[in-house]
């Protein structure tokens, strides 16, 4: 692998953000209902319908979204943020998401608080993690292309995710990888699927990034960039449909820092 499996050690680490969306929308009126649907579900989302044009926007901002697409938990290093780009104003037009698309998701690094006075220290690889409300058999998601050029070269950051069968044990069902790619021209996107063995399912997946696997020991974005997700559930009904119940949670917030893109 790309990155070294220690790093899945955040997971049971202090320094990791958790962010339960089902539990925010019940706290915030949304009511989750028993799905009649007993077989398989598909979901998919490109993140287009999320307005990033004025600045990226968190994760905190967008959980119902995420929750109507069977995604019941994130977590995340403390120090980083995860938040939908607009990638026709961040990454000085070198992204290009398939389909004509704009948004992608990224998890980044912030700026320290300097009024923190005790704050944590954010080190590579970065770890993103989604929990699933159904359980998943099958999970795809696009590496976006990219360009460069002689005078900015653009660098992916080496990457894997890996589809975890039992929480409680991290037992890892399947797994894809990438190494970190320089191009001064263009690079295609990558579609990503990981399948689980028959009879099995993912709880979760895990996206590990490493940006110091890039000439110099950096690359251009500091994790997988995250576009045209879908997965497949198993049989069963859900619990991730849910109704508003008059809350009209519609707000949009900027992260505390744009991503570097680095030349």
């Amino acid at each position: 692998m790309c990155v070294s499996e220690s790093s899945l050690m955040l997971l049971g680490s202090i320094h990791r953000a958790a962010f339960s969306i089902m539990g925010v929308l019940a706290a915030l009126g949304f009511v989750p209902l028993a799905d009649a649907q007993t077989g398989p579900r598909t979901y998919s989302m490109n993140f287009e319908e999320i307005d990033a044009s004025n600045g990226p926007v968190d994760v905190f901002n967008i959980g119902p979204y995420l929750a109507s697409q069977n995604i019941l938990t994130v977590s995340w290093l403390i120090g980083c943020a995860v938040g939908v780009y607009d990638t026709r104003r961040e990454f000085g037009g070198m992204v290009h998401p398939p389909n004509e698309d704009h948004n992608v998701l990224m998890l980044s690094v912030q700026t320290p608080d300097p009024d923190d006075p005790n704050p944590q220290p954010t080190a590579p690889p970065f770890g993103l993690i989604f929990a699933f409300a159904q359980p998943v058999t099958r999970l795809e998601f696009v590496r976006p292309a990219f360009a460069g050029s002689a005078a900015s070269p653009f660098t992916h950051p080496a990457w894997y995710a890996n589809g975890i069968g039992n929480v409680a044990s991290n037992e890892v069902l399947a797994t894809i990888a990438e190494p970190a790619i320089t191009t001064t021209s263009a690079t295609g996107k990558h579609v990503c699927t990981l399948v689980a063995p028959d009879g099995l399912s993912f709880n979760r997946v895990t996206f590990v990034s490493d940006p110091t696997q890039g000439p110099n020991g950096q690359s251009s974005v500091p994790s997988l960039l995250i576009d045209s997700m879908s997965m497949t559930t198993v049989p069963g009904p859900s619990t991730a449909a849910l109704i508003l119940a008059g809350t009209g949670f519609t707000a949009a917030s900027r992260l505390r820092r744009r991503p570097r893109v680095r030349s």
